[in-house]
């Protein structure tokens, strides 16, 4: 269990006092004296035998614990008077009340004087002179609330001088006590009577310092720890009941404990009985009464407003030995709520803001079972809050309710000790803050002598402090011009209400000092404006349209919403208008005329490898002149996770390759370059490597060396149906360019000069700019303008074909407004000349057979399409390989054309018949070639680039080919 700071701080205080209570060893040898100091004063204390150490609103309790001087009240006067024994008589009086100390407002001093004065006596039967004593004891005592732990926790200290004279001799010493004292909030009861319960606890060491000296002998004085507990019940106007109990130790005496009780209605007349363990000779019981008159029952005559006076009697059991000694004690003390203050706004304070707080302190009533209300009044008229004064002297219920129906801005109770404003006019203000009670006494809060504060709340000051024409950087055909930014500030002290922002637009300067509007120009904009506080600046846009051209003179001004004519400020600025007009070209503009050439480039799937090597050269999988083989087709089986493919690797004996190992290890070689591209190894199977037969030994060595090369291969094969998407052409395209310029119309007209301007064209990344250096009038831009496009490089051009290419106009005026037409778009388009496609059927070796049958298919599948246009023409080339002879060669590559040709015609019939007699007035003679014509493109840029490299077994495959040319001479859009 957690145990909270304030308890842990309390339990140390407790045990510091145990402590200093303690008596010493060395004080032991000799027993204490001066019991003079054990005695406590004042008739209600003595009417319940003392029990006061843990008691709440004793006044004379001090004396048995110093920590009740922090809870006494805030002043008070007491005299006692005891006849004892033998006509011994004993005299006292205290004085005291709050004295705010810089750490506290609520830290208590006490002063007290006892006296006991002991007549002349004689015991000697005359042998000796009659001699008379007396003890005075003064005591400073000072209390002090722990507000910081706890408003319920408060510690003191006394003082003490003690001075004992008997005959010619006497002796005095310094006297300290020390203690504490809690008390718990009030608790409600549902008792009928007893509506309230408060708890209270307290110890202390009294009676702390030096022994005093009687007679050359050192007496120690009577040293005492204490510690009570009382239990105060009862509610304000009904019954009290008070129950204490104490513990006592005094030194070198047992201990000892005493119990107290008081009753009382109304706390004007109360009975009390005490009850004490320790022996002596005047009895156990003490009994006691008293009775209180207070403001009300002395009608204000002698106890004084909000005061009460109390006369207290007790006396003590009566014993074989002595008479009941009797005891007398009248005390003037408060009973209203205790003084507090105003804190905020100090008296005569200029408040710069219409949100205002009242600040005040919180008071306390002193009556245990009391209850106290505060009362706030505040209004711009002082003569009733005054009045409000006048009515409190009367102290009657009536008064109060009187000064609640006043009609005021505030006349309210509250439990704060606070209240905000919102939206305070302007002016002067005053205020009071008065507490009361259940007997309805009350206290004003003071700020220093004043009961009366004021404040004053300052005007605002709106103005327009700075107007701004925030131009449209657009040049467009409407009447709009920019934004007007108008800067508002309030430079008053008050907040600004109820206003309302009104623009005008006119041709000429307006008089500030015009009050009606209506001669300010044309109304274009109003707004009803927030609050504004004091020192705060906003800023309001709107956008401007007019429809005039020129010098225009924008006026603002702030007025009262309700009436417009009331401005409370007005500022003006004079603003060109900005140029209008368009600025374009067509939808599509041809930037370049070109004869274009597509080339349908052919794949196989062989890989091919050095002798006795399984090493995969760079050409099929990273560096090729078009995309690499292996590279190709590892992106398309990715593009198609559904197709498979056989690995099958092949050794050639007439190269010396014996170990099918080898055609395995191909096979492979080629799996794990596809894998590294992506390809998943589910997609890939290896079949069992192939030694081909030997075979006939060419002649020709260059033949030789060739004709093994292509033996020395790993086949990649598919299904039919996948071998399309695995080995289809890659398609290129070649286009022979002629260039065109742009043309731009503008007609644009402006007020202000122009100094420059550039036109700027974009195209993704492509960016070209045009700047213009002329202008009709010198500030408009009405004429047509030609642009041709950037050619630094070589086909520099072609990069802004085809693209949607973005435009605008960008123009600065001689007063450095910048200004640019909506960016607008055109198509960046190409004619066409003429065209031709080049279609590519590979052919087996020495065959005029395709090697895939989907190149076939796909040709015939595009017939219609390539035929749409009736000035298409189709040509046949056949080409071979640079194996074996020239000549046959040559005539291989006719066979292959002349083949192909009639392969194809006889599809065409079957397949569309209805085009055959067209396509076949279509065809030009085949054409051979023979290995005079390896296969070749031109690119992007215009290179010839050679792909069927003879030297290259890859490059000899493709040159084994048919070349359908499907070319036009017409010029199209």
């Amino acid at each position: 269990m957690q145990i909270k700071k304030p308890c842990l701080i309390l339990f140390f205080l407790f045990a510091i006092l145990a402590v200093l209570a303690l008596p010493h060893d060395s004080d032991g040898q000799v027993r204490s004296g001066v019991g003079y100091l054990k005695m406590l004063h004042g008739a209600r204390e003595v009417g319940v035998h003392g029990s006061v150490t843990g008691a709440l609103d004793y006044t004379y309790s001090f004396y048995a614990n110093p920590g009740a001087t922090g809870f006494l009240r805030e002043w008070q006067w007491s005299a006692t008077y005891t006849n004892w024994i033998s006509d011994i008589y004993n005299a006292s009086f205290l004085a005291g009340g709050n004295i705010p100390m810089p750490w506290s407002q609520r830290t208590r001093f006490l002063l007290g004087v006892n006296y006991l004065g002991i007549p002349e006596f004689n015991n000697s039967n005359i042998a000796a002179n009659t001699v008379s004593g007396n003890h005075l004891l003064a005591t400073a005592s000072l209390g002090q609330p722990l507000t910081f732990l706890s408003p319920n926790l408060s510690v003191g200290g006394n003082i003490k001088y003690f001075r004992s004279t008997l005959a010619g001799f006497d002796a005095d010493a310094f006297v300290y006590d020390l203690g504490l004292l809690f008390r718990t909030p009030r608790f409600h009861l549902n008792f009928g009577l007893l509506d309230h319960l408060i708890f209270s606890m307290g110890a202390s060491a009294t009676n702390l310092g030096k022994a005093i000296t009687f007679f050359n002998e050192e007496t120690p004085l009577p040293q005492t720890s204490r510690a009570g507990i009382a239990a105060n019940l009862g509610s304000h106007h009904g019954f009290q009941l008070g129950l204490d109990l104490d513990y006592r130790k005094i030194r070198d005496e047992d201990a000892f404990l005493t119990f107290g009780s008081e009753i009382s209605w109304r706390q004007l007349v109360s009975l009390r009985m005490g009850y004490s363990w320790e022996d002596n000779l005047l009895g156990y019981f003490v009994f006691g009464g008293s009775i209180r008159f207070d403001d009300f029952i002395l009608k204000n005559s002698i106890v004084g407003r909000n005061n009460a006076l109390r006369l207290e009697l007790a006396t003590n059991q009566n014993n074989d030995l002595f008479a009941s000694p009797y005891h007398g004690t009248i005390t003037h003390q408060p009973i209203g709520p205790e003084a507090f203050r105003l804190f905020k706004p100090v008296y005569d304070q200029h408040v710069e803001s219409d949100n205002v707080t009242l600040q005040w302190e919180l008071t306390i009533d002193p009556d245990l079972y009391d209850d106290v209300y505060h009362w706030i009044v505040v209004d711009k008229d002082s003569s009733k809050l005054a009045r409000i004064v006048e009515l409190s002297k009367q102290n009657t219920s009536d008064a109060l309710v009187e000064m609640q129906n006043l009609p005021l801005l505030v006349n309210q109770a509250t439990n704060q000790t606070q209240f905000s404003f919102e939206n305070l006019a302007a002016g002067d203000y005053f205020w009071a803050v008065f507490a009361y009670d259940k007997d309805f006494h009350y206290r004003f809060a003071k700020l220093g002598a004043q009961r009366i504060a004021k404040f004053h709340v300052t005007a605002p000051d709106p103005r327009v402090i700075a107007i701004q024409f925030e131009h449209s950087e657009w040049i467009t055909t409407d009447d709009y011009q920019g934004t007007l930014r108008f800067t508002l500030s309030n430079l008053g002290n008050q907040v600004a209400r109820n206003m309302t922002l009104s623009v005008f637009d006119s041709s000429s300067k307006v008089d500030d000092s015009a009050m009606p509007h209506a001669n300010q120009g044309k109304l274009i904009y109003q707004q009803p404006l927030l609050d504004l506080a004091p020192g705060d600046t906003i800023v309001i846009e709107t956008g401007w349209n007019t429809e005039f051209k020129g010098l225009r003179q924008i006026v603002a001004q702030i007025h009262q919403s309700e009436n417009h004519d009331k401005i409370a400020h007005r500022n003006s600025s004079e603003f060109y208008t900005i140029p209008k007009g368009t600025f374009a070209t067509a939808d599509t503009t041809i930037i370049q005329k070109h004869f274009q050439i597509i080339y349908d480039l052919p794949y196989v799937g062989k890989i091919f490898f050095d002798n006795n090597s399984a090493e995969v050269r760079e050409e099929y999988s990273r560096f090729w002149t078009i995309e690499p083989p292996l590279a190709l087709f590892a992106k398309r089986l990715r593009e198609n996770p559904s197709i498979r493919i056989f690995l099958r690797g092949t050794i050639d004996p007439n190269s010396n390759e014996q170990d099918i190992a080898l055609a395995n290890s191909r096979a492979n070689a080629v799996m794990e370059v596809l894998h590294n591209l992506g390809v998943n190894p589910d997609q890939m199977e290896l079949l069992e490597g192939e030694k081909l037969p030997l075979r006939n030994i060419p002649a020709n060595p260059e033949d030789r060396r060739w004709v093994f090369e292509e033996r020395r291969q790993v086949d990649i094969t598919t299904d039919k149906v996948s071998e399309e998407l695995l080995f289809k052409p890659l398609q290129t395209m070649y286009i022979e360019k002629t260039d065109s310029a742009v043309v731009f119309d503008s007609n644009i007209i402006g007020v202000v000069p122009l100094k420059a301007g550039k036109i700027y064209l974009s195209a993704d990344n492509l960016a070209d700019s045009l700047a213009l250096s002329k202008f009709n009038n010198g500030s408009s831009l009405s004429k047509a303008m030609t642009w041709l496009l950037p050619q630094k490089e070589a086909n520099e051009l072609s990069s802004w074909l085809d693209k949607k290419g973005s435009y605008r106009l960008a123009l600065t005026d001689s007063l450095d407004r910048k200004f640019k037409v909506k960016q607008q778009a055109t198509h960046l388009a190409s004619q066409v000349t003429g065209r031709e496609r080049r279609y590519f059927v590979l052919a087996n070796f020495a065959a005029a057979s395709a090697y895939y049958e989907f190149y076939w298919t796909n040709l015939l599948n595009t017939i219609p399409y390539l035929l749409e246009n009736p000035d298409t023409r189709i040509c046949f080339h056949g080409h071979g390989c640079a194996v074996g002879p020239e000549a046959i060669n040559m005539a291989l590559s006719k066979q292959r054309a002349q083949y192909f040709l009639d392969k194809f015609l006889a599809d065409v019939r079957q397949r569309y018949p209805e085009l055959y007699d067209q396509v076949k007035q279509r065809v030009d003679s085949p054409k051979g070639a023979g290995e005079t014509e390896p296969l070749e493109f031109r690119n992007e840029t215009g290179k010839q680039v050679i792909l069927g490299d003879n030297e290259k077994p890859l490059g000899r495959q493709l040159n084994r080919r048919v070349m359908i040319f499907f070319y036009t001479s017409y010029q199209t859009k």
